[in-house]
């Protein structure tokens, strides 16, 4: 989660708990395969 989301374990509020987890490598391979932007990737200095 994030600061803003900590209150959930008291009360739920739908307005700021709405974190996603996604694995950073589902995340490239997105960039890559569907985008095309391979500035990105470079920009991020990573390898795939």
């Amino acid at each position: 989660g994030n600061w803003e989301a900590l209150s959930s374990d008291v009360m739920f509020d739908p307005n700021v708990q709405r974190c996603i987890g996604v694995d950073v490598r589902y995340i490239l391979f997105i960039i890559e395969k569907y985008k095309k932007t391979t500035y990105l990737i470079e920009e991020l200095n990573v390898s795939i």
